[in-house]
């Protein structure tokens, strides 16, 4: 959108905050517009994995709790601000489950899904810096704007493992203000908080679950395999939160600049943040595939732009080249049709091959190419082409063994193991839709996602 027809959202979306979202021309497309959010809001409030996990689990009726309430008390406190909020959003209301509000609000714990300030952030994705909630396409119509005074607004979505977000943590002040970059980041790490709370919720959930289904059927395949699957969502999660943790103080001392710290020191805290965000990372994919395994993943399928999709996952991985000096290049078609499947789970398996790609190519290039039927411009497969130093033909079946390392020429083992690869096979197979692998040693490895439904 070069001409910029498309009219821009007239606020900050948090300009100069690491991390906030910001409308920029090339995310004009999806919500630079007000009726581009518009459309992705009602997208994010009615996401059907989204509300499932809410029914599921109860979150919409869970009473207040003491550690919530400790959360928003600090969250005023601290950020100096009258209103703070945690809330969970359902299909047609938005559920206070802890605010620090002006008298007048005190009684409120619903709010109608049009009212509610923090679907903007929910259907974002990542936090939200609104100085004048007043200019705002959306926040303008909420009563809490038009009639209860909110002026400025500042808010970091709840996100549950495997990338659900189903709520927000917020801040709001009734006069104008600017938000600092450590006000974001200190609501970041409270919303952290907050959301490792209700997963603690969801475990308990589990377990609960899991007992009961050991006491009705002990003898059947089902239960023990469902049991099996809690189990693995337990320790998971026990994982998690300390990791979680570890990364959020990581962090906040690697933003410190005020001299404290020796270079050295910074090194070695920024080799502490990285290797617990892999380990996390590893944690999350075990939990993943605990829950496919335990058929508890269900697909939602729409028309899927795969181009898109594709492009996205390139933003997403931008930085995995690290200095190398890897080129990553997309080869799209100028038109394909849209495909018939779930685009979470076509992301996440488009995200496990390039990010493999890139991890075992040393230099040269990465290229994503989308091909489609040159009659009817359906999409028929993605290609990820690599220039690593190549696979020999014996060991390419098992690159879909969960944390079997690839062996390269000469016999050294593979950077590139994990559970990446047979975490994308499966979801894959959920889909319908099959991977499978070339690779010729010294010049490559091509990997190919056939879109057609598997036989």
């Amino acid at each position: 959108m070069e001409d910029g027809t498309k009219k821009r959202v007239p606020v900050s979306l948090g300009e100069g905050v690491p991390g906030v979202s910001v409308a920029t021309d090339a995310d004009r497309e999806d919500y630079g517009s007000a009726a581009g959010l518009v459309e992705r809001v009602r997208r994010a409030v009615h996401d059907p994995e989204r509300l499932r996990v809410l029914r599921q689990f109860g979150l919409l009726e869970i009473p207040p709790g003491e550690r919530f309430d400790r959360l928003t008390e600090f969250a005023s406190e601290h950020l100096r601000a009258p209103v703070a909020m945690i809330t969970l959003i359902g299909e047609e209301r938005q559920r206070r489950i802890s605010a620090v509000t002006p008298l007048d609000w005190q009684e409120r714990r619903w709010d109608p899904v049009e009212d509610a300030l923090d679907v903007v952030p929910l259907a974002l994705r990542e936090a939200v810096v609104v100085e004048d909630a007043g200019s705002h396409p959306l926040l303008r119509h909420s009563s809490l704007v038009r009639t209860s005074g909110v002026v400025a607004y500042a808010a970091v979505p709840l996100r549950l493992e495997p990338g659900l977000t189903v709520g927000a943590m917020s801040v709001a002040d009734l006069e104008p203000r600017t938000w600092g970059h450590r006000e974001i980041e200190l609501l970041r790490l409270l919303a952290r908080a907050a959301t490792l709370e209700l997963e603690r919720l969801i475990t308990s959930s589990r377990e609960a679950a899991a007992m009961r289904d050991l006491e009705e059927a002990p003898a059947e395949t089902e239960s023990i395999r469902r049991a099996s699957g809690d189990f693995l969502s337990v320790m998971t999660h026990e994982l998690r939160t300390p990791l979680n943790s570890i990364i959020g103080y990581a962090e906040m001392l690697e933003r410190t600049r005020d001299g404290s710290m020796t270079e050295r020191q910074r090194e070695l805290i920024g080799r502490i943040g990285s290797q617990s965000r892999g380990l996390l990372g590893l944690v999350n994919d075990v939990f993943r595939m605990s829950r496919i395994e335990s058929g508890l993943v269900t697909t939602s399928e729409t028309d899927v732009d795969v181009g898109a999709v594709i492009q996205s996952v390139a933003k997403k991985l931008k930085g995995r080249r690290g200095d190398r000096g890897v080129v990553l290049r997309l080869d799209l078609p100028e038109h394909a049709n849209p495909l018939r499947t779930d685009r979470e789970q076509l992301f996440q398996i488009l995200a496990a091959l390039v990010g493999r790609a890139l991890k075992s190519t040393e230099k040269g290039q990465v290229v994503v190419r989308l091909v489609t039927d040159p009659d009817t411009a359906d999409p028929r497969e993605v290609r990820v082409i690599d220039t690593s130093p190549g696979i020999p033909a014996d060991r390419i079946p098992l690159l879909f063994r969960p944390f079997e390392p690839a062996i390269g020429p000469g016999g050294a083992p593979n950077s590139a193991s994990g559970l990446g690869l047979p975490l994308a096979q499966a979801l894959a197979g959920l889909l319908g839709l099959q991977i499978r692998a070339t690779s010729q040693i010294g010049v490559g490895t091509t990997f190919i996602l056939q879109l057609g439904r598997a036989d």
